[in-house]
């Protein structure tokens, strides 16, 4: 083999490490960019009821938490008969920021803003950013009591949350 072949091969065998290395370093990165976790907050059998959720406050307090709202069907209508009966939901490391007016998720070095305040003429509500959305699901699940077999509507409210490490703060 001659000087210019093994040149040759010696700058393919190099180009190869260096791209194999580079592809090593950034592969963990792109993984983690697009990583999530979810937290189930809310998970009972429905018996013909709505389920939906949303954050709500304490601004004074700087509080935070999900609130988890069933609402009874009532066959043939479209209007609520029934209040929505209110389960509250408290999250670790979510709060309410009076400064900048925004619903914040934090976790470490993760910091994310799931809702910030708006106003509408005299009154205020919380609009989510959809950086850490409520999930609000339900299935049909067969369950075995041991005598009888049947099947049951199970809601399920879970926060869709990044992994830690991931940075996804908005600023106002």
């Amino acid at each position: 083999m001659n000087a210019h072949s093994q040149g040759k091969l010696w700058i393919k065998k190099m180009t190869f490490g260096v791209a194999l290395a580079v592809g090593a370093f950034s592969l963990p990165v792109a993984l983690a960019a697009d990583s999530t976790a979810s937290k189930t907050l809310f998970e009972r059998p429905l018996q013909n009821e709505d389920l939906a959720a949303h954050f709500d406050v304490k601004r004074d307090l700087g509080r935070a938490w999900v609130d988890v709202e069933v609402t009874p069907e009532t066959p043939g209508s479209y209007i609520a008969a029934h209040e929505p009966i209110e389960f509250r939901r408290s999250v670790d490391g979510l709060y309410y920021d009076q400064a900048t007016k925004q619903v914040i998720y934090r976790n470490g070095t993760t910091q994310v803003v799931c809702a910030e305040d708006t106003s509408f003429l005299w009154g205020k509500s919380l609009k989510e950013t959809g950086q850490c959305p409520l999930s609000v699901t339900s299935e049909t699940r067969q369950v075995d009591d041991g005598f009888n077999g049947h099947q049951e509507t199970i809601g399920k409210v879970a926060l869709e949350l990044p992994a830690s490490g991931n940075q996804a703060v908005s600023s106002k």
